[in-house]
C-alpha cells in the first residue's frame, strides 16, 4: 500500500466486529488509513496490516490529506 493513496486517517470510536471476510475489524482507538470514502457511508482502509470495508460512522477523522 502507497502512503500517497491515503485520503485520511481516522479514529476507530467504538469496535467493530463483522461477520463479512472483506469487512475490516478493528478495536476501539485503532488508527485506520483510509482510501476510498463510498457515499454509501462505508469506507476502505487499513489497520495492522489488514485492509477491509467498514462502516464510517464508527470513526472521527484525525487527518486529511493535503491535496
Amino acid at each position: 500500500m502507497n502512503t500517497k493513496d491515503i485520503i485520511c486517517q481516522v479514529r476507530a470510536l467504538y469496535p467493530y466486529e463483522p461477520k463479512d471476510p472483506s469487512a475490516l475489524s478493528f478495536k476501539a482507538n485503532a488508527i485506520i488509513d483510509v482510501f476510498a470514502q463510498l457515499e454509501s457511508g462505508w469506507w476502505d482502509g487499513c489497520c495492522e496490516g489488514r485492509r477491509g470495508w467498514f462502516p464510517s460512522n464508527y470513526v472521527e477523522i484525525l487527518k486529511q490529506a493535503v491535496l
